[in-house]
């Protein structure tokens, strides 16, 4: 979670739109592709196909694979300071998991246009 008195608006982002966001809360969604060995970081491959590192603040304690959502602070070039993730495989619904139905192209068309319009898609304060 974030901590108290820290900015909590989160704005939906795909690796793309990552770049000048340092230091803003963001959520992307991407697929684990590769967790270190100490589990302090791991590389996330976005729903625009963009590799992005996730720094843990403490090494995770699960294996973690397939669909996830991380929010958390945006650091250096294609990084991001993990407050918190959701792995999607972990829903137990009786329909196909949510990472079978979830279309990529979509959620990217999605992003774009809120972060196009910020206006009408206000994420960000």
């Amino acid at each position: 979670m974030i901590a108290s008195g820290q900015q909590t608006a989160i704005g939906r982002l795909n690796g793309e739109l990552l770049q000048g966001m340092a230091g803003k809360f963001v959520s992307i969604i991407g697929t684990v592709e590769q967790v270190d060995q100490s589990g302090r970081n791991f590389k996330l491959r976005s729903t625009d196909n963009q590799l992005i590192t996730v720094r843990m603040r403490e090494p995770l304690n699960e294996a973690i694979q397939g669909l996830i959502e991380v929010d958390g602070q945006v650091g250096g070039f294609n990084s991001i300071d993990c407050h918190r993730y959701v792995l999607f495989e972990n829903f137990a619904i009786d329909a196909p998991s949510l990472s079978q139905n979830f279309d990529p192209e979509t959620y990217n068309v999605a992003v774009k246009i809120a972060a196009g319009h910020p206006n009408h898609f206000k994420v960000f304060e």
